[in-house]
This record gives C-alpha cells, sequence and structure tokens, in this order.
C-alpha cells in the first residue's frame, strides 16, 4: 500500500444538495452517492463561494475567494485569470500522477492544459472526438432564452441555456459525460504503484436539457413530488432581484413544463450517479478503492422554479447550497448538519 492516499475529486455541475437521498417515482435518484455517504462524511450544510460556474470552479481550484483571485464571473476567456498555482499543480509537485477528465471552468494563468499535468481532457478533446464522428454539440438557438443582463451599468442582451427538453438521439456512449468517464478510466488503468489524484467534472445536469435514454424516461413528469415555492417569488424579495437573470429565465414558465424541467434535471443527476458509481467500481476492480480518498461535490445548485427562478446566480440555498461527500481511508464515517 502506498504511503499518501490516492485521490478521486469528483464534481457535478448544477447538482443540488438536497438530491442525495431523495426518492422520486419510487426509485433513489442517487443510489451510488448515497452509498458513499454511508461509508464517509457528509456535509449537510455546505455551501460554494458563489453560485455560478467559473468563480466557484476557480475558487476552489486556487484556494482563493473570487473576491481574491478576480475571477468573479463566467470569464470564458480568462481576462481576469491570474498567475495562481492549483491545487493539480500543487498535487504533482507532491509526487502525485494527477489527471483531468471533464469540463474545464477553471480561469488561472498559464491555463489548466499548460499546468504540466501527467493527462488532461476537456470539453474542447470531446467537441474534436464528437465532430469525427458527425455529432452536433453547439446550442440551438431554440434551448436558449434572451434575457436583459445588466453589465457595467448598462442592461445588454444575453442568451442563456433554457428550460426546453428535448432526447439525446444518438447512443448514450456518445454523450458527453460518457466520454469524460471513458477517459477517467483510462488515466486509473494507466497508474502504477505511485499516488494518483484524479479530478473528474462532470457536465450533467447542466442545461440545455437533450437526454440520452434510458435517462430520458426515467422519471414521469406526473408522479414528481415537487417543492410547495415552485413559481413563487420569496416573500418580502427586492424588487430589482426580478430584474435578475434566474428571475427572467423562468418567466412564463407553467407547471406542467417545471415538472419536465425536473424529470430532465432527475435523470441526468442519475446518469452522473451511475458515471460516478463506475469510476468506483473500476477503483475497486484494481484493489485501489480502500487507499483512496473520494471527495463528491457540485459547483453550485440550481433553483429548478423555486422563488419563480432558474439556474442559479442568486444566493437562495437551491442554488449556492451543494452536496459535499468525503470518503477518507481509515476514518470512521458520519455526518454533520
Amino acid at each position: 500500500m502506498v504511503s499518501k492516499p490516492n485521490i478521486l475529486l469528483f464534481m457535478t455541475d448544477h447538482q443540488r444538495a438536497d438530491v442525495i437521498g431523495m426518492r422520486q417515482c419510487g426509485r433513489e435518484v442517487t443510489p451510488n452517492l448515497n452509498r458513499l455517504a454511508r461509508m464517509g462524511f457528509q456535509f449537510d450544510r455546505a455551501y460554494d463561494t458563489c453560485p455560478l460556474c467559473v468563480p466557484a470552479r476557480t475558487a476552489l481550484a486556487t484556494g482563493l475567494y473570487p473576491t481574491k483571485n478576480a475571477v468573479v464571473y463566467n470569464d470564458w476567456k480568462g481576462i481576469t485569470a491570474g498567475e495562481y498555482e492549483p491545487v493539480h499543480a500543487a498535487l504533482k509537485k507532491a509526487g502525485y500522477r494527477v489527471g483531468h477528465a471533464g469540463v474545464d471552468h477553471i480561469r488561472i494563468q498559464p491555463p489548466m492544459r499548460q499546468q504540466g499535468l501527467d493527462f488532461f481532457v476537456n470539453q474542447e478533446d470531446y467537441e474534436e472526438w464528437a465532430a469525427g464522428r458527425g455529432l452536433k454539440t453547439a446550442r440551438n438557438q431554440d434551448e436558449l432564452i434572451e434575457v436583459l443582463e445588466e453589465i457595467d451599468g448598462k442592461y445588454v442582451n444575453k442568451r442563456y441555456s433554457g428550460h426546453k427538453v428535448s432526447l439525446w438521439d444518438k447512443p448514450a456512449e456518445q454523450f458527453k459525460d460518457f466520454y469524460f468517464l471513458e477517459k477517467s478510466l483510462e488515466f486509473l488503468r494507466g497508474t502504477g504503484e505511485e499516488p494518483f489524484a484524479l479530478f473528474t467534472y462532470l457536465w450533467a445536469p447542466h442545461p440545455p436539457f437533450r437526454i440520452p435514454e434510458p435517462y430520458a424516461g426515467m422519471y414521469k413528469p406526473e408522479d414528481i413530488i415537487l417543492p410547495d415555492n415552485i413559481g413563487i417569488p420569496a416573500e418580502q424579495e427586492p424588487a430589482l432581484r426580478r430584474k435578475g437573470v434566474p428571475a427572467q429565465l423562468a418567466r412564463g414558465i407553467t407547471g406542467d413544463q417545471w415538472r419536465r424541467v425536473w424529470a430532465a434535471h432527475l435523470g441526468l443527476t442519475t446518469m452522473a450517479d451511475e458515471i460516478f458509481g463506475r469510476v468506483i467500481k473500476e477503483l475497486e476492480s484494481m484493489g485501489k478503492l480502500d487507499n483512496t480518498c473520494i471527495i463528491f461535490t457540485s459547483d453550485h445548485g440550481d433553483h429548478l422554479g423555486q422563488h419563480s427562478m432558474y439556474q442559479k446566480m442568486e444566493m437562495y440555498e437551491e442554488a449556492v447550497r451543494v452536496p459535499l461527500i468525503v470518503k477518507m481511508p481509515g476514518r470512521k464515517p458520519g455526518r454533520s448538519d
């Protein structure tokens, strides 16, 4: 057994904290994560630093709050990226074989691909792989909703993923997150006696909701138990909150449409859970599970209609509270609120 524990950080996107242990339509939404929670330590009140992809992920990778590292919005071009060492590179220096498989929403200089990791695959690699197979990965215009967003004191037109639900009509194995699964397994199978650190970053359950079978039909919209405050703004909500992006994205969505959104979100969440389970099974088959520190979390949650809001970006519990489970070798399981 190696002296240092292996590390697996497994992160999803838009996954709410309350799906851990949830049952819908007569089934567990996250059976593999429920099992991890029984084996590890579950934190019921874990919060991200910002309910937005890039700031949350950059903060976690650098150990610096968004207001400190300057990445406070989804800076896709890396304009605000600073020269900070990510935990990935620190582990590499500490003697770990380090792999990254999944979406890269961390903004630092030099970029993550140039951090000298042993294995690096991100969404650009998937898009190249998909294009070679004739797969369309770009978002359709009818999957986007136009909103007015305040930027530098002016309201400008922006488009965000909306609530449309559609079927991924290709084999599930060609879906983005199954590509990241195969790359995660490829990294694991290439490890030897040295300790490893694998960072797997899934896209699911991020919208737009293109869902492969069998997950598309896994949850019947009419049978889902919804929270009471779907489509209802919070009491004493400041008037300007309705001008925020999440409130605009929720405008005009009917109760039946929210049910379809929940069915899609839960289906993708269960899909992500199955992918997590396959990574764990691989660790077990390699005899490396017992000496691996497993950390599961998400970058942020999703309102899914609560407070009459959709997506994240506001400081309500549904958006800012995240699932967090840590399993440490040799440590007893537990739970804290």
